[in-house]
């Protein structure tokens, strides 16, 4: 370099011989040390030491400063979130993304095994959706079933009246007849040309045919209806026992939670709580064949109109059965119409069988 260009001081030397420093031994400088440039008392008398160029001497430029290296362990992160290494270090063991440590070597089924606890956690979610959904429904039909069971009770309390003597009709037909017999003996009349009611309360009492078809088709769907709510309750104990906590290590308690879930398929206990619904609409269609019987005395043009309304209810109901049978994808899906579905199939499967013994016949 010319030495009309150069500069004599020692600091150039020093500049221009200098290693440069990579961001790992920036980043390993203690954080309390700072370089003499960048400390503010040589910051601020560097600024007033600064003179114009004398003639003769070259205007030396600037030299930019770099922006202060990023550490070493800082990553970009994804709003707030650190990036996921899609890569395993070479030597580091495979963790789950649950978090399962892995087992030792031969020790897989051990009773403290993560395989035990994988097993608890998916069975968990698994029994939540399934009781979930089932228990929702069981909660559903108990509350539809004690709601319509004190309205058919309502109903009952009135017509159970007519199963048993009216005392107080036959005390107001006594006491009418009374009043005739005063009357002829008053009138000089012959008692055998007054007429009576010929109520006797010592005889017999024989209700209504329509009186009994009433009651009986009330007192039906007022039992089918308390049933459907007894079963309801059984079947939410029934899943309270199935879910309650289970004691000991992971394999015992997977082992239990297996015999559980293994009685519950046995003994059918789903198809169960599929029958109760059956059992509330039995009930609530008895109940409105007896509202249209009671009706028919009292009047029986209200007693036609009730009776349309109900047939076109139920006829809706049994094509909400029927269309799933026909049309798979049909969404009117009903218990009854699963078990429709299941003999439609089983028919088809045994058609040959079926029309063979149907010849035979």
């Amino acid at each position: 370099m010319p030495s009309d260009i150069r500069d004599d001081d020692e600091q150039d030397h020093a500049f221009f011989q200098e290693v440069p420093r990579t961001s790992d031994d920036i980043h390993d400088t203690p954080q309390g040390s700072q370089n003499p440039v960048d400390r503010p008392e040589n910051a601020q008398s560097s600024a007033l030491d600064i003179t114009p160029p004398q003639r003769g001497e070259s205007q030396t430029l600037p030299v930019e400063e770099s922006p202060p290296p990023r550490a070493r362990n800082r990553r970009p992160t994804i709003f707030g979130l650190p990036p996921q290494s899609t890569s395993t270090p070479v030597g580091v063991p495979t963790v789950d993304s649950r978090g399962y440590a892995p087992s030792e070597p031969f020790e897989e089924a051990a009773p403290t095994s993560s395989i035990w606890r994988a097993y608890l956690d998916e069975s968990l979610i698994y029994d939540t959706d399934m009781l979930g959904n089932q228990r929702g429904q069981v909660n559903i039909l108990l509350v539809f079933a004690g709601l319509f069971s004190a309205i058919v009770s309502a109903f009952i309390a009135q017509s159970s009246t007519n199963l048993q003597p009216d005392y107080q009709q036959l005390s107001a037909y006594l006491l009418f007849d009374h009043i005739n017999l005063q009357r002829a003996i008053a009138n000089g009349t012959s008692l055998d040309q007054i007429t009576t009611s010929s109520a006797d309360p010592t005889a017999h009492f024989i209700p209504k045919p329509l009186d009994l078809w009433v009651n009986g088709l009330w007192f039906a769907s007022l039992t089918l209806s308390l049933a459907t709510a007894l079963f309801a309750v059984l079947a939410d104990e029934w899943y309270c026992h199935y879910l309650s906590p289970i004691a000991g290590n992971p394999q015992v308690r997977s082992r239990t939670r297996q015999l559980r879930y293994t009685g519950l398929i046995e003994w059918h206990v789903s198809t169960l709580i599929r029958l109760l619904p059956l059992m509330l609409h039995l009930s609530l269609a008895l109940f409105f064949v007896g509202l249209v019987l009671s009706l028919l005395p009292l009047q029986r043009g209200i007693a036609l109109a009730i009776g349309i309304l109900s047939l076109a209810t139920f006829t809706a109901y049994f094509m909400t059965n029927i269309l799933p049978i026909l049309y798979p994808e049909c969404p009117y899906k009903t218990p009854l119409s699963s078990v429709g579905y299941a003999i439609v199939m089983w028919m088809l499967r045994h058609s040959s069988t079926v029309q063979n013994a149907i010849a035979n016949i």
